[in-house]
């Protein structure tokens, strides 16, 4: 079979985003130290470098202007990087080698994941986390590093698939449209037919039945886990979620009718999805690059206000998505003309 097992199909559907595979420690205000702040929402579905250091450790300090050009090749692809400073709270120290080496990548005091590659007690070390919260690599190889880095961001799946990583081959014109947000259960007929034929097609046809089951599941949990804690994101997925099925879509009408009720949440969700627009289609030069940053700059005020509501699920979500916008804005500004 040309198509990958189902196991392997649901490995990639069910972790969906990184921060769904993987706890997240110190990666918080107390222990920021430079760079754009970051929460574990907004490095879902990134591929990730983990850069464990320290400003006594001379090999580190080598390492950082390296870390910095990793950082800078990758980042408009989706890489994310992450200092990790293992050798205290030397804030000042810190500083004035990011000063120094003109780092601008996220620096965080002991952030790391739970269960994190052990480093043998030296640094540094580094670990690569891919978008569906695997580590693909873990050594002090920073060339090893960048071809992990390389492949994971070359495999990264489609977020918004319902068949995670499988390849199709006898529904391959089908894939298009087995994405959230689109109605399959038009497809589940033909799909059930073709299962019960003893052939590569039947196989085929049923995996793929799993595959829609199991992430139907799996955004069900997502939206309950999510009503309370990030209504946005919730609402915006019990929308997609009416759309892919239909007949569910009772499931959540009273959590959506609740939630469409306050114009806080309708505007996270608004905002939200302005920016996945913006960020859909990166700029290119310094002209498009001015024209996203003036937009960013208008959703930033938008959520600046949200930020500061009474309603805590609001003001997190507003922080999570003022991370994203700040660390997209950055990339943006790396277009533009340099001041002399």
């Amino acid at each position: 079979m040309e198509f990958r097992s189902l196991a392997a199909a649901m490995a990639v559907a069910f972790a969906a985003a990184a921060a769904n595979g993987v706890e997240w420690r110190n990666l918080d205000a107390a222990n920021w130290v430079s760079g754009p702040k970051l929460t574990p929402e907004s490095l879902e579905g990134k591929v990730i470098l983990v850069d464990e250091w320290g400003v006594n450790c001379p090999p580190c300090r080598e390492l950082l202007p390296r870390i910095e050009q990793i950082w800078q090749s990758f980042r408009s692809k989706g890489l994310v990087v992450i200092g990790s400073h293992r050798q205290g709270n030397e804030g000042k120290r810190i500083l004035e080698l990011r000063a120094e080496h003109k780092l601008s990548y996220p620096i965080y005091i002991n952030a790391g994941i739970s269960g994190e590659p052990s480093n043998g007690g030296g640094i540094p070390f580094m670990y690569v986390i891919n978008a569906v919260g695997e580590v693909v690599y873990s050594g002090r190889d920073e060339r090893a590093a960048t071809a992990a880095i390389v492949n994971a961001l070359t495999d990264m799946p489609d977020m918004n698939s319902l068949i995670g990583s499988m390849t199709l081959v006898k529904f391959k014109a089908m894939a298009k449209d087995l994405v959230l947000g689109k109605n399959v259960e038009s497809k589940l007929s033909g799909l059930k037919s073709a299962a019960k034929k003893t052939t590569d097609e039947g196989k085929e046809a049923a995996e793929i039945i799993s595959a829609l089951e199991a992430s139907k599941e799996r955004i069900e949990k997502r939206i309950r886990a999510n009503i309370e804690k990030r209504p946005g994101a919730a609402l915006t997925d019990i929308v997609l979620y009416a759309r892919t099925w239909p007949s569910a879509a009772a499931e959540f009408a009273e959590d959506k009718k609740r939630l469409d009720a306050i114009p806080e949440v309708r505007k996270l969700q608004q905002a939200a999805a302005s920016l996945d627009k913006l960020m859909a289609k990166p700029p290119r030069n310094s002209g498009q690059a001015r024209s996203v940053l003036t937009s960013l700059g208008s959703l930033q005020k938008q959520l600046a206000v949200l930020a500061e509501s009474e309603n805590e699920a609001v003001k997190s979500e507003a922080g999570t998505i003022l991370a994203k916008i700040n660390s997209f804005k950055a990339d943006c500004d790396e277009l533009m003309p340099k001041k002399k």
